[in-house]
C-alpha cells in the first residue's frame, strides 16, 4: 500500500475493465451515498418541519478585505494539488497584492448578491482508494477537486 495509498488508477471494478463502464459504476456509487444515508436515518430525524426562510433573511455576512484574503492565501499550503481550474496556489502567492484585491471584489460581490459564480460550483470527483480490494467500488471514497477561487470563498464564509 504505502506510496500507492492516495494514487488511483483503477484497472478494474467488479470485473469491469471498460473505462466508461467503470466511471458509471463509481458515479452510481457516489450519487447513492446521500440517499442511502437518508434511508438509514431514523424517521424521527427526518420528520423536521422547519422554515429556513426566516433564518436566511436574518443571515448577515460581513464583506471581506484584501488583507483577509492575503492571510487565507498565505495559510493555504503550496503542496495542495492543482485545482480543476489549473490555478496554482504558488502563482497566487507570487501575485498576492493583485490577486487578493481581485478575489476580494468577487467574493464581496458574491456575498452581497448571495450568489456563487457558476465556475466556482463545478468540481471533478475523483475516487480515492481507502483499503481492501481495489476492484471493489465501495473501497474508494469521492474526493472533490474544486476551483481555487471557491476555496477562498469557503474560507471567507467559514470565519
Amino acid at each position: 500500500m504505502g506510496n500507492n495509498k492516495g494514487k488511483t488508477h483503477i484497472q478494474e471494478l467488479n470485473g469491469e475493465e471498460n473505462p466508461a463502464n467503470m466511471a458509471n459504476i463509481m458515479n452510481n456509487l457516489f450519487t447513492d451515498i446521500g440517499p442511502n444515508l437518508a434511508n438509514d436515518m431514523p424517521d424521527s430525524l427526518l420528520d423536521i418541519n422547519y422554515d429556513f426562510n426566516d433564518e436566511y433573511e436574518q443571515l448577515e455576512l460581513e464583506p471581506t478585505t484584501p488583507v483577509e484574503i492575503k492571510k487565507i492565501m498565505i495559510n493555504i499550503s503550496n503542496k495542495k494539488s492543482t485545482a480543476i481550474d489549473g490555478v496554482l496556489i504558488r502563482f497566487l502567492k507570487m501575485t498576492i497584492d493583485t490577486t487578493s484585491v481581485i478575489l476580494c471584489f468577487i467574493i464581496n460581490l458574491s456575498i452581497a448578491t448571495r450568489t456563487v459564480p457558476i465556475g466556482w460550483t463545478t468540481c471533478v470527483l475523483t475516487p480515492l482508494y481507502k483499503d481492501g480490494d481495489r476492484t471493489d467500488p465501495s473501497n474508494h471514497r469521492p474526493i472533490a477537486i474544486l476551483p481555487t477561487a471557491s476555496k477562498f470563498l469557503e474560507c471567507t464564509l467559514h470565519r
